[in-house]
């Protein structure tokens, strides 16, 4: 799905562009890990320059100054997580910021109002997904902004070559393989990796795909939703390995109906897709 890359060197004399990347980060209940994966990303060296390929008109543009920031969603928290993520955006103020769901309970909710901030209020040009349970390497941040240069949405995938899991379960392994397996179809055969959190987009996208349908949906099936969404409307997916690593801190949030409604929107998705291909 890689497109095929114009000399930059040529482009390299043109107005240089400011952008802003704004990472989305739903916390429930992280009390242990939300300072520990904030300094992480402080800490990360980010690309100074990356040569992005223009949406509209097909050129590719420099930008040299990249910002960053950080989105903690505060999902209706019962520990003192909210507490800690004030204290950081006091700390740390203008790089990290601390919003509440003020929708009901649930990743998708969480995301969406994420979304919307980290556009409205932030103006981000990308925007990233990550979890917080420090299962996401921050020194993955640098594959995900490059992969955006020649795609529209990058994923962090542990299930194409050089990606891995490591910690995990075996009924977790099972659960997260055959999802991502019963999914497969319903992207048009195009994404290994469906349920990974860890994620950027451009801007663009968002603003095009209809995210608010994700409106509810829990983790599997919220990150099934917005790709699906990105490949109706033909948006440029790349997927780059990564090593997940299971939580050391705290206790997932996937349950059982999580899983059960992953299932049945995947079944939906791909019956559609089906639909679709036979017009």
């Amino acid at each position: 799905m890689n497109i095929k890359r114009k000399n930059v060197k040529k482009i390299m004399k043109k107005a240089a562009k400011k952008a802003m990347v704004v990472i989305c980060i739903p916390t429930k209940n992280e009390e242990e890990n939300v300072e520990l994966i904030a300094g992480k990303i402080l800490k990360t060296r980010i690309p100074k320059q990356i040569a992005l390929k223009d949406l509209q008109s097909n050129k590719l543009k420099i930008i040299q100054t990249i910002s960053l920031k950080i989105l903690f969603i505060n999902d209706h928290s019962t520990d003192s997580t909210f507490k800690i993520e004030k204290k950081l955006q006091e700390r740390d103020k203008g790089k990290i910021f601390v919003i509440n769901n003020k929708r009901k309970p649930g990743i998708g909710n969480a995301y969406i109002t994420g979304f919307e901030f980290a556009i409205k209020r932030l103006h981000a040009d990308f925007i990233i997904e990550m979890d917080a349970d420090l299962s996401h390497d921050p020194k993955d941040l640098p594959l995900l902004l490059k992969g955006l240069e020649d795609s529209d949405v990058v994923l962090g995938s542990r299930y194409i070559e050089r990606g891995k899991i490591i910690g995990w379960p075996a009924r977790r392994r099972i659960i997260s393989a055959l999802a991502n397996l019963v999914s497969y179809p319903a992207t048009g055969l195009k994404v290994k990796d469906v349920t990974t959190g860890y994620r950027a987009y451009r801007r663009e996208v968002l603003e095009t795909i209809d995210y608010k349908s994700g409106k509810g949906f829990g983790g599997y099936a919220f990150q099934l939703k917005m790709v699906c969404e990105a490949v109706k409307h033909n948006f440029l997916i790349r997927e780059i390995p990564i090593v997940f690593r299971n939580r050391k801190l705290g206790s997932s949030k996937l349950s059982s109906k999580d899983i059960f409604e992953f299932f049945i929107l995947a079944s939906k998705e791909t019956l559609e897709k089906i639909k679709e291909n036979k017009r």
